[in-house]
């Protein structure tokens, strides 16, 4: 499952990402907060993605597939 993105994250903002919602997770959010949070505070370039992708958790699907979607690295 991937998206059509028109840019692909970098690897250092994939980490940054995921490193900033551990951080809200540990602070009390859920992955959903956190995920919204993001769209508030993180980098406008990559928000319509996370929009798109927050819809796929809101269906229902697992956030391996939010991250699938937005193309990020397995490694990650």
């Amino acid at each position: 499952m991937r998206s059509n993105l028109k840019s692909r994250w970098s690897c250092r903002d994939q980490a940054r990402f995921l490193q900033e919602l551990g951080d809200l997770l540990e602070n009390g959010f859920t992955l959903y907060e956190g995920i919204e949070f993001s769209l508030i505070h993180g980098k406008k370039k990559y928000r319509e993605e996370i929009k798109d992708a927050l819809e796929l958790l809101k269906d229902g699907h697992t956030f391996r597939d939010f991250l699938e979607w937005l193309d990020f690295e397995q490694e990650l």
